[in-house]
């Protein structure tokens, strides 16, 4: 009798033991990185996990006055870049892709004539 009640209480402290191990509950955050409107790159990351990266820098597409370069990651849009090896994961997490503007050099073409209107010459001229 007594070694089925030593037995009943080891198989109840086994089996608390067991579901005490499966209540441990794991954390997930998403850390969502944006390239403007668009989603560049995300991902579901456990509670203190490293920081996860895109693998590339993202672009920004020149236009009429300016080319882009990437500056780095903000919290915000066009915000303080920020160490991105200095984060822990706590919480989700939103960046946002910084770019410098670099102004294009616009150049002119300058025509020489005379009088009669005959072409002189012609020279390229940058503007400023």
């Amino acid at each position: 009798m007594r070694k089925k009640i030593l037995f009943a209480v080891l198989a109840l402290m086994c089996f608390a033991a067991v579901l005490a191990g499966c209540d441990t509950q794991v954390t997930e955050y998403e850390v969502t990185f944006m390239n403007g409107t668009e989603v560049y790159y995300s991902a579901s990351v456990s509670e203190g996990s490293a920081l996860p990266r895109p693998e590339k820098d993202p672009v920004k597409e020149e236009d009429d006055s300016f080319t882009y370069t990437f500056k780095g990651w903000s919290r915000t849009e066009n915000g303080k870049i920020v160490d991105l090896d200095s984060v822990s994961v706590t919480e989700s997490l939103t960046f946002h892709a910084v770019f410098d503007a670099v102004e294009k050099t616009r150049y002119y073409t300058v025509t020489f004539v005379d009088w009669d209107g005959k072409v002189l010459s012609e020279q390229k001229i940058a503007a400023g």
